[in-house]
């Protein structure tokens, strides 16, 4: 299952870059070709409070900006695109994210059960997209660290005290701090689109030192929206729509149940072979625009990732400002 869904992923992204696409406009840099509303503050809030557990994937915060001047960073010349499309946005962003065991009040190490772990990083973003052939490119390089410099423990301590909950324990049996790094690309595809629905395919591969995996899936939206294919921007008019995302992932390695790549050096983790190779992954959710500002939520459902695990899910609560 893993080879055929790595195999047909490279298949598709070779496709897609082999496309003919929009021919380049004549210009020096990213930087004449982005309008000024090309500069967007993006938030995201993830918990797993939203499902009314308290397990596995349990918190998580991203902040990212988008503007042109990204494009100067030099790490953002090892982001994949498709090259001769000047459809392009840049981005930075900052993200934690938080995991603990089915039962994080017990300081004993649950040994068939997922690690604690946090993971931080800064993530390096390039988007490329037509509008007119419908295809998009989205991506990333992430780079910072697992491990008790990620400050989950005192992220998930601090929200359970806002709650009024039982604080955490076992966190001193959380993976240790490693150094950590992912590359991921992932490739969209229109299938559907009228004025009133679309229906995109994608197909993607992520390697690191946290993740080695691959994915595939279909995204449906319907409402009233912009085109997803077209360069992000304020909305003219109130748009309104939902969404649904689901996908298949071919798992090679998970470094938030294994510990990462290159370190042998944890109390707990899991084994590669308890490790679920096939995960099913569905997003959905309403999104609001309108002028400069958007809000999002979602709901996420994860099936299981290890053996003896659960199900789980999430929720995420975004918001997005042009400016």
């Amino acid at each position: 299952m893993r080879s055929v869904l790595f195999i047909t992923a490279l298949f598709f992204l070779a496709r897609l870059s082999a496309q003919e696409l929009p021919p380049p406009a004549p210009v020096t840099s990213p930087l004449d070709t982005l309008p000024e509303t090309m500069r967007v503050f993006r938030a995201q809030y993830d918990n797993d409070v939203f499902h009314a557990t308290d397990r596995y994937y349990t918190f998580g915060l991203r902040g990212e900006m988008i503007a042109p001047a990204i494009w100067k960073i030099p790490l953002t010349r090892v982001l994949l695109s498709f090259g001769r499309s000047y459809d392009e946005a840049y981005g930075i962003s900052l993200n934690q994210r938080c995991f603990t065991p089915g039962r994080s009040f017990s300081d004993t190490i649950q040994h068939s059960d997922r690690p604690f772990a946090g993971h931080i990083y800064i993530g390096f973003k390039r988007i490329s997209a037509s509008a007119e052939y419908r295809v998009r490119m989205t991506s990333e390089l992430d780079i910072g660290a697992v491990g008790p410099c990620a400050s989950c423990e005192e992220s998930q301590k601090i929200f359970h005290t806002w709650i009024n909950n039982e604080p955490p324990q076992g966190w001193e049996n959380q993976l240790v701090n490693s150094f950590a790094f992912d590359y991921s690309t992932e490739a969209e595809k229109g299938i559907i689109s009228n004025d009133f629905f679309e229906l995109n395919g994608h197909l993607g591969l992520q390697a690191g030192t946290v993740h080695i995996r691959g994915n595939a899936g279909l995204m449906a939206r319907t409402g009233r929206m912009s085109d997803y294919f077209m360069r992000p921007a304020p909305a003219d008019h109130f748009e309104c729509w939902v969404f649904v995302r689901s996908e298949v992932q071919g798992v090679a390695f998970n470094g938030t149940l294994q510990g990462p790549l290159f370190n042998k050096g944890n109390y707990h983790y899991i084994l590669s072979e308890n490790v679920a190779r096939t995960v099913f992954r569905t997003d959905g959710g309403l999104v609001l625009a309108y002028k400069m500002l958007q809000l999002e939520y979602r709901q996420t459902w994860l099936s299981r990732e290890f053996s003896g695990g659960l199900p789980h899910g999430w929720g995420s609560v975004g918001f997005s400002c042009y400016f």
